[in-house]
């Protein structure tokens, strides 16, 4: 509860003020401990900036300028640019050096495409279908399915995914499959061309595209490519697959249902529904969703007039058809839809109406994993799963696993044979690979599933036997450098420090000659010294600065004060923040010490004597460049230059480089302490502290002013109190003795 408070009202005087000016010593500690807070807070955002600098000093150019790699630049000309590309960072030799031959560059793996015509001469674009393509050999309606691979597993194994293909898929649904189906391929249709374009988005012999199956000869013909000459007969292994039921929404189409049960809808097939004793038939499509399908029939109750206590809906809750029933009394029921689909020619449709009934469901595959049941897949307990492996070597190991539960799990099937100790003896591994979905077992063995009677479940298990294969291979480049033969899966070849791209073939030698690159190494070293002067400049500045000497603001100040005075006011104080600070001081002088040492062993022996030094005692460090001086000594030992900068010693701190001199100085400075944080050049910790100790004052002696005010006020208070009542007696008395006389 507050309190009231009179000012003056019987005494007259001006009470605020009053107290205001005996709480004047709290305000004093107050705005004291506010200025002290305003000033150790601009200066916590000074040293932030002042570190991000440092940092960024250390971190970009001292950790360039200390790599011996940062002056090994070489400048290389070619005798021939058409068949070798020199790169632009080149760290080899000087000299000569020479590319014997090119043998053959490196390629990707790609199918050899032509545009494709349509039956009738037309040409083709995405929106044509695989049923209208010349020769096609789908008929609309049909399917293949055939498996492909660009990549392998951890055993080297190609890695298949059974794709399915049909008459009515267009060019761009195809496209979109296969791209979909090869992660290490790229698949594009150009309409303009009409013509597929096929390629692996890397070159080198690991590349490669893998088609298999019995109809792999019908995908190269659809994508206009000629069949490969040759092919293998193999085992293909795929994701291992179960089917699984998502319940239906209300956007879920027939045909994507239909699909997912083996149903097919007929021309002229049509829903009944008998509802009230009457019959409503609506016509199906394929398009129509669940939601759809329900307002038909619910269109066809309205429009009877003699249906009018029922109603039909979706219900995407229970993923079924309800119909609600309202009697007389206005009670609701509800059950499911009972639908019969029949076709005047051809009868009775019930796959159709077995998947509108009851739940909808969708079937979907799903890729198994590790912890996928055998009851997933279809067994029931007390199988056997005979295992046999076929080595690289023709050597067949039989492995049998007994009575096996519905609740066994594929990687425990895997762990079991990891502990065969047959398997084990012939070197053979076996796991799950969870990536792929499939058992993934040595490169170069054949796995085949059986159960106790002998029966391939290869199938099951995402195996395919006696599969063609045919095979598009990506290639090497294959060169000769300095006398040694080169095989590289990439035309960007990197060898001896010497980088370069292979362009064409040739039976010529080509050189290729290497020298110092003097600009440079001049460039990297002038971007050092402007950058180090830069950042001395800047702390000889601060540390000079003193200010103007002013203390902050108050809120009563700045409120007599303009934002324009405000911030003139405040920034001519900052400008002395870092007045005389040892910690700042401190860098400075180890900065400067550290550039202007002596390396010990070195021809040079200190930067001055190879054109960098200081001038004039009042610029305080700040480094000059005499280019020509720096020239020569590059020129003359690069190797001396290198060290002098770079050099890692030898065990002694005065005989590295004095890059790396300064750039371990530097490191020892952002480890932490107890008053700093890592990577600080200052002590944050220390300031944070200082910062919370005069909040917590300011806090403090503002609760000790109010307590104060509260008591002053109440004192006040009461003395008007009285003083009203002294008022009024006196007024009382008067009117008594006016009435008197």
């Amino acid at each position: 509860m507050s309190t009231i408070q009179f000012s003056g009202l019987a005494s007259g005087i001006d009470t605020d003020a009053v107290v205001a000016a005996m709480v004047s010593t709290y305000q004093y500690k107050i705005d004291n401990y506010e200025r002290e807070q305003t000033l150790l807070q601009w200066k916590q955002e000074a040293w932030t900036e002042m570190n991000s600098q440092i940092f960024s000093f250390y971190d970009t150019y001292l950790n360039q300028m200390r790599l011996e790699s940062t002056f090994n630049q070489k400048t290389v000309s070619v005798s021939d640019s058409s068949v070798i590309e020199v790169g632009s960072s080149q760290t080899l030799p000087e000299g000569t050096h020479t590319i014997d031959y090119v043998e053959s560059l490196a390629q990707n793996a790609s199918i050899t495409t032509s545009a494709l015509t349509t039956e009738s001469g037309a040409s083709v674009d995405s929106s044509t279908t695989i049923s209208e393509l010349s020769d096609s050999p789908l008929a609309p309606g049909e399917s293949i399915t055939v498996s492909v691979s660009d990549s392998v597993d951890a055993n080297g194994n190609p890695v298949y995914t059974e794709i399915t293909l049909t008459g009515d898929m267009t060019m761009s649904e195809l496209r979109n499959t296969l791209n979909s189906a090869l992660s290490n391929t790229s698949v594009t249709f150009d309409s303009n061309a009409g013509a597929f374009f096929i390629s692996s988005s890397k070159t080198g012999e690991s590349q490669f595209i893998n088609i298999a199956g019995d109809d792999a000869d019908k995908l190269y013909q659809i994508l206009g490519s000629e069949v490969p000459a040759t092919s293998t007969t193999g085992t293909v292994s795929s994701a291992i697959t179960y089917q699984d039921a998502v319940e239906a929404t209300g956007s879920t189409t027939l045909s994507s249902l239909l699909s997912s049960h083996d149903a097919t809808l007929n021309d002229g097939d049509t829903l009944t529904l008998e509802i009230e004793g009457k019959t409503v038939t609506v016509e199906l499509s394929s398009s129509m969703t669940m939601d759809e399908i329900a307002d038909a029939v619910q269109a066809k109750i309205d429009a009877s007039g003699d249906i009018t206590n029922s109603s039909i809906a979706f219900d995407a809750d229970s993923a079924s058809f309800v119909v609600t029933t309202t009697d007389e009394d206005g009670n609701e029921t509800t059950e499911n839809a009972d639908f019969t689909v029949t076709n005047v020619d051809t009868g009775e449709n019930s796959a159709v109406a077995s998947a509108l009934n009851g739940k909808v469901r969708i079937w979907e595959d799903q890729k198994a994993n590790a912890d996928t049941t055998l009851g997933e897949l279809g067994f029931t307990d007390g199988v056997d799963l005979e295992l046999r492996f076929t080595t690289a070597d023709g050597e067949v190991i039989t492995s049998v696993l007994s009575n096996m539960g519905e609740n066994t799990t594929l990687e425990s099937i895997a762990n079991a044979m990891q502990r065969d100790e047959a398997l084990i003896a012939a070197g053979v591994t076996i796991s799950f690979d969870e990536t792929n979905g499939y058992f993934s077992f040595s490169e170069g063995v054949e796995l085949n599933f059986t159960d106790q009677y002998g029966f391939s479940l290869n199938e099951d298990f995402g195996i395919q036997e006696n599969v063609t294969i045919y095979n598009t291979q990506g290639s090497n480049a294959v060169l000769s450098y300095n006398g040694v033969e080169i095989s590289s899966e990439s035309n960007n070849i990197s060898v001896n420090g010497f980088n370069f791209t292979v362009k064409s073939t040739t039976d010529q030698a080509v050189t290729a000659v290497a020298s110092i690159d003097v600009d440079a190494i001049v460039d990297y070293v002038t971007d050092f010294v402007d950058a180090y002067n830069t950042l001395i400049a800047d702390i000889i500045t601060k540390i000079a600065s003193s200010g103007s000497g002013y203390d902050p603001l108050t809120a009563e100040e700045k409120a007599t004060m303009s934002d324009s005075e405000i911030e003139a006011w405040e920034n001519s104080i900052k400008a002395g923040l870092f007045y005389g600070d040892d910690d700042l001081q401190s860098i400075l002088t180890m900065m400067r010490t550290t550039l202007n040492s002596v390396v010990d062993g070195n021809e040079f022996g200190t930067l001055s004597n190879i054109g960098i030094s200081t001038q004039s005692w009042e610029e305080k460090g700040i480094l000059y460049i005499d280019e020509d001086k720096l020239r020569a000594a590059i020129s003359t030992n690069l190797d001396a230059v290198t060290q002098l900068f770079a050099g890692n010693g030898s065990g002694t701190t005065n005989s590295m480089g004095v890059i790396d001199q300064l750039y371990n100085n530097i490191s020892n400075l952002t480890k932490s302490s107890d008053l700093k944080s890592a990577f600080s050049f200052y002590n944050d910790k220390v300031l944070d502290t200082k910062i919370d100790t005069a909040s917590d004052n300011i806090s403090k002696w503002e609760d000790r002013m109010a307590a104060m005010e509260a008591i002053y006020y109440a004192r006040f208070t009461a003395m008007e109190t009285m003083l009203a009542a002294l008022n009024n007696q006196s007024s009382y008395l008067a009117q008594l003795s006016a009435g008197t006389t």
